[in-house]
C-alpha cells in the first residue's frame, strides 16, 4: 500500500497518461486506507469534489463507464451511468438535508434598520398570520438563519429561511401566541446563527368589541370560554358548562335524574362529580340543549348571540379542514383526518393512542362521553356534539382521525355535549 500527499498524487496523475497502484490513501493524518478500499480520502473540514459538468457535457461523454458519475451543474443533480441500460440516471435526493448557516447581522444592540409592525395586536386574541414585523439583515455569505426573540407580554416573534442573495434585505418575523395586556412592549431580536442584536417596539391594544380568538365571558355565570376562528366560523374553543348540575343520572324520563322544561338549565355531570363537568363540561339531553325550541340554529343554552350549530355548519367547519363535499355530506365516518385536526393532542384526557391528533384547528376537542339508559359511557374515549337539527350529533373518538355524522334516538336519557358557534 502507498501514501501520497494530494499535491504529489495530483501531479503525477497530470504527468503520466497511467499509473497504477495497490491502494491509495490522501489524508492529512498519515493514515493508511481502509482495507476495502482502493482509494480513501480522509478530511475532517473538506469534501469530495466530483466533475461538474453541464447536460451538453454529459451527453458528449464518448463511451461511459458503467458507474461513472458527474454533477450535473444545469440542474443541480448527481448523475450515475447505467450501462445496461446505456443511459445516465439521475441519483434522486432523499428528504434529509445539511443546510449551511448563513454569515449576517442584524445590529449591534440599537433599534433594528427599517422596522415594519405588521397588523393590529388585540388583548387576549391569538395573534394571526398577518401579525409580522419586518427588519433589515445585511447578508455576507448565503445559507440559512434563525432570528427570534425573548418573550413578553405572552407573546414573542420568530423568523428562519435561507438566503439565497448577499448584501442588506428584509425579513419577516411572526408573531406568536396572545398579547396579555394593553403596553408598549420593547422586543430583542437575536440573530441564533449570526451575528447581533437589535431591538423594536409593538403595543397591544383593546379591542372595542369582542374578536374571535378573544376569550369570551358567559354574563349568565360569569365564566369565560376560548374561543377560535376556523375559516369564516368562530366556535366556542370549550364545551358548554351552564347550568345547575343534577345527580343521579338514570335516563329516566319520570323526573328522576331526567333534565326537564322547568325554567332553568340543567346539566349531567360525568359520575354525578362536578369536577368533570369543569374539565369536559356538561352534558345535555337534545331538548334540554335546545331549550325545548326546535328550530335549527336555536339559541338553545348558548350565550346571546351564539347558537347550537347546525349540520350544514358542521360540513363547512369539516369541509374548511380538508373534507369533500361528498363524505361531508355522508354518513358514519367520514373524510380522513379531519377528526384529529379537532382533537386535542396527547393523552392527558384522551385515551391512547388518541390517533391523528394534531388540533390544528386549535378546536380543542376533549373526550367528555355521554350517557344512555345504562348510565355514563366513554369518557376518555369518545367527544359527541349535539346538532340543532333533530336528532343529529358529531362524534370523535380516540382510535379514530375522522369525524362521525350519525343521528339518535333522544329517548331513553341520551347525553352529549354541546359547542356554540357564533351568529
Amino acid at each position: 500500500m502507498k501514501k501520497f500527499t494530494l499535491a504529489f498524487l495530483i501531479c503525477t496523475l497530470l504527468g503520466v497518461g497511467q499509473i497504477s497502484f495497490s491502494q491509495v490513501s490522501i489524508s492529512t493524518d498519515g493514515s493508511q486506507p481502509h482495507a476495502s478500499a482502493m482509494l480513501d480520502v480522509k478530511s475532517s473540514d473538506k469534501g469530495l469534489l466530483i466533475p461538474r459538468l453541464t447536460t451538453a457535457e454529459i451527453e458528449a461523454i464518448y463511451l461511459p463507464a458503467d458507474g461513472l458519475q458527474v454533477y450535473n451543474t444545469d440542474e443541480g443533480k448527481l448523475y450515475i451511468f447505467v450501462l445496461g441500460e446505456y443511459e445516465w440516471k439521475e441519483v434522486s435526493y432523499a428528504t434529509g438535508n445539511i443546510q449551511p448557516n448563513a454569515t449576517y447581522t442584524i445590529g449591534t444592540g440599537g433599534s433594528c434598520d427599517n422596522t415594519v409592525v405588521h397588523g393590529v395586536y388585540y388583548v387576549s386574541v391569538l395573534l394571526k398570520p398577518y401579525n409580522y414585523v419586518t427588519i433589515e439583515v445585511n447578508v455576507s455569505t448565503l445559507g440559512q438563519y434563525t432570528i427570534m426573540t425573548d418573550t413578553i407580554n405572552g407573546y414573542s416573534f420568530y423568523g428562519s429561511g435561507i438566503f439565497t442573495s448577499t448584501g442588506p434585505q428584509n425579513i419577516d418575523l411572526a408573531a406568536n401566541d396572545i398579547p396579555a395586556a394593553a403596553q408598549t412592549d420593547t422586543f430583542t431580536a437575536t440573530a441564533i446563527n449570526g451575528t447581533g442584536t437589535c431591538s423594536f417596539q409593538v403595543s397591544p391594544v383593546v379591542s372595542p368589541t369582542f374578536l374571535c380568538g378573544m376569550q369570551f365571558q358567559d354574563p349568565r355565570d360569569g365564566q369565560m370560554y376560548n374561543t377560535v376562528e376556523i375559516g369564516t366560523q368562530c366556535w366556542m374553543a370549550e364545551n358548554m358548562n351552564i347550568g345547575t348540575m343534577i345527580n343521579s343520572f338514570t335516563g329516566g324520563t319520570n323526573g328522576n335524574g331526567e333534565q326537564t322544561d322547568n325554567g332553568t338549565i340543567e346539566k349531567w355531570c360525568y359520575d354525578n362529580n362536578a369536577s368533570n363537568c369543569d374539565t369536559y363540561g356538561g352534558l345535555y339531553h337534545w331538548n334540554e340543549a335546545m331549550q325545548y325550541a326546535t328550530s335549527p340554529a336555536s339559541q338553545g343554552i348558548c350565550s346571546s348571540e351564539w347558537h347550537i350549530p347546525t349540520d350544514n355548519e358542521w360540513k363547512t367547519l369539516e369541509m374548511e379542514l380538508g373534507m369533500s363535499q361528498n363524505d361531508a355530506n355522508s354518513s358514519g365516518w367520514r373524510g380522513t383526518d379531519e377528526g384529529g385536526k379537532l382533537k386535542e393532542t396527547g393523552t392527558t384526557h384522551w385515551w391512547s393512542p388518541n390517533t391523528g391528533a394534531t388540533n390544528s384547528s386549535g378546536f380543542t376537542t376533549l373526550p367528555g362521553g355521554g350517557g344512555n339508559v345504562n348510565g355514563f359511557t366513554t369518557i376518555g374515549q369518545e367527544a359527541k356534539y349535539w346538532v340543532s337539527e333533530y336528532p343529529n350529533f358529531r362524534s370523535l373518538k380516540y382510535d379514530n382521525s375522522m369525524i362521525n355524522r350519525s343521528h339518535t334516538s333522544i329517548s331513553g336519557g341520551q347525553a352529549r355535549s354541546v359547542r356554540c358557534i357564533k351568529n
